[in-house]
């Protein structure tokens, strides 16, 4: 346990920001969620504002790569059976033409139908050899019910064994009237098409349906920054009496700023002074590093921030370098570390990290003592990492 006694008002800082990449769970080359990323920077660099607007799944699939379109079409859900084995795509019949990889990858449509609620799904097959499967994205509109799995034996009466599920919260049952197809809803089959009865069900998650969506995604504002300010705001960032921070948006374009300013007593007078002039900072706000002089400035102790798909707690660092106390600098935890995991190179920053560990962290701030006591446990409930801040 880490412990630091130093003297004012704890300070703490919860982020959501984005940090240098690291190797996908799925190996060396991008992941869905990284390569959707990078066609969106694409296509804001590349299209107009009115090719944007009238993205269809058709345009879309045209503008991807080839490897964008081969990682879309393979790496949203992957596992590996122990047999050859068919697979069926049951589609919600509402996506049409979508997802684009079922017919490019050889999926045929059966005659099959499956029916949940007011909801229609028909079923797509291909037969696959042992070892590796992959399945693409759900749709590039993000609309429709999510897709689910069904596997059953190319030989009869054979057990299939499935490894390796991604994502690691998906499930696996036997596919029978009353079954819920999905992890996260509730919702039950009434009955199944006999043909399907008793195969092997790979539950999914209804929350992953727009994790490719690129149709209908961008928004236009009304209030564009301009090179005149607008969204001015006064802060007292240190002593009232003496002190004014303002701040004000403007577009990228405009690379200087100035306060012009008078002092009370001189704009009462009947002829008063020029007024004073102040040249301002221009910060760039999508610049996270950008927020780290000021995590300095001010001491916040603590910054939670995500997106590594790992776990690592900093030393106290100042200025990007480590201090020799809690009370000199601010502790950095990348908190997020879910079914998704990345490998994590070893920095000298590093006070205490871990992988491929599913972990939930608790903050424990006591006002009256000023303490705030930090853990991180794993999904099992064991303490993995400790801190604590005193004031």
């Amino acid at each position: 346990m880490n412990k630091s006694c130093p003297a004012k008002v704890l300070g703490l800082l919860l982020l959501g920001l984005w940090s240098a990449p690291l190797q996908a769970h799925v190996g060396p080359h991008p992941s869905v969620h990284d390569t959707v990323a990078g066609v969106i920077e694409r296509m804001k660099r590349e299209m107009t504002t009115n090719e944007l607007s009238s993205l269809t799944p058709q345009k879309v699939e045209s503008f991807l790569t080839t490897q964008e379109r081969a990682i879309l079409a393979t790496e949203h859900i992957t596992f590996r059976v122990n047999m050859p084995v068919r697979v069926s795509v049951v589609r919600d019949v509402k996506l049409g033409d979508e997802p684009f990889w079922l017919r490019q990858r050889g999926f045929a449509r059966t005659a099959v139908m499956v029916k949940e609620g007011s909801n229609t799904y028909d079923v797509w097959q291909k037969d696959f050899a042992a070892g590796w499967i992959g399945l693409g994205i759900h749709s590039l509109t993000g609309s429709g019910n999510h897709y689910f799995i069904l596997l059953s034996p190319k030989t009869p009466d054979e057990k299939i064994k499935l490894t390796d599920l991604y994502p690691g919260q998906l499930r696996t049952t036997d596919f029978r009237a009353g079954v819920e197809p999905y992890i996260d809803q509730a919702d039950t089959l009434s009955s199944v098409p006999p043909e399907l009865e008793g195969q092997l069900l790979i539950r999914t998650d209804t929350d992953r349906e727009e994790d490719a969506r690129l149709v209908n995604l961008f928004r236009w504002t009304r209030y564009v920054a301009s090179n005149k300010p607008d969204q001015v705001v006064l802060t007292w960032t240190e002593v009232p009496r003496t002190t004014q921070a303002i701040q004000w948006r403007t577009s990228a374009k405009t690379k200087r700023g100035y306060v012009q300013y008078q002092k009370k007593s001189d704009y009462l007078r009947f002829n008063p002074r020029q007024p004073a002039r102040v040249k301002a900072q221009t910060t760039k706000l999508e610049t996270p590093t950008l927020v780290t002089p000021l995590f300095d400035k001010y001491h916040v102790d603590m910054a939670l921030q995500g997106h590594d798909h790992a776990y690592l707690r900093t030393y106290p660092l100042k200025a990007g370098q480590r201090v020799a106390s809690l009370n000199e600098g601010t502790v950095y935890v990348i908190s997020v570390s879910g079914m998704k995991m990345y490998s994590q190179p070893k920095h000298d920053y590093t006070e205490f990290g871990m992988t491929n560990v599913s972990a939930y962290e608790v903050l424990d701030i006591q006002i009256s003592g000023n303490r705030l006591v930090y853990r991180a446990y794993d999904i099992d409930g064991k303490l993995r990492d400790e801190l604590v801040i005193e004031k």
